[in-house]
């Protein structure tokens, strides 16, 4: 059975420890910092449903220790939501959950995780 967008942007929003209110201010906020310090310049202003797919996939503990993360924190806050990554320019940065990951690949956790991928879609052709 597959997720439809929206379920999987309300997981999304779900994921992020913000208000109703500010959750996509939150998103677009935190994606532009993670790629700037990840060296991406995605050209993206907006991180939603009208410039991006949802994919769920779920990933070992070697494939999260591949993603790029923001930080080295690994302190574990008790939320068990989905990892949210965006996927761009070949590369898969961490923009919730960075803590968990860290913690994880440092305890060499093996176990597979719920992850949202945030892919952005191709600029319409101008021609």
């Amino acid at each position: 059975m597959s997720t439809s967008q929206d379920e999987l942007w309300r997981a999304v929003h779900a994921a992020f420890p913000y208000t109703s209110d500010v959750v996509q201010a939150e998103i677009n906020r935190i994606a532009a910092k993670c790629l700037k310090k990840a060296g991406v310049e995605a050209g993206l202003d907006v991180v939603d449903s009208s410039t991006c797919d949802v994919i769920e996939v779920e990933m070992t503990g070697n494939e999260l220790a591949s993603l790029i993360r923001y930080h080295d924190r690994a302190k574990l806050t008790g939320r068990s939501t989905p990892i949210v990554v965006v996927r761009t320019d070949g590369k898969d940065i961490v923009i919730e959950g960075n803590n968990r990951v860290n913690h994880w690949v440092n305890c060499g956790d093996v176990t597979t995780r719920r992850v949202l991928v945030i892919i952005p879609r191709a600029p319409a052709s101008t021609a």
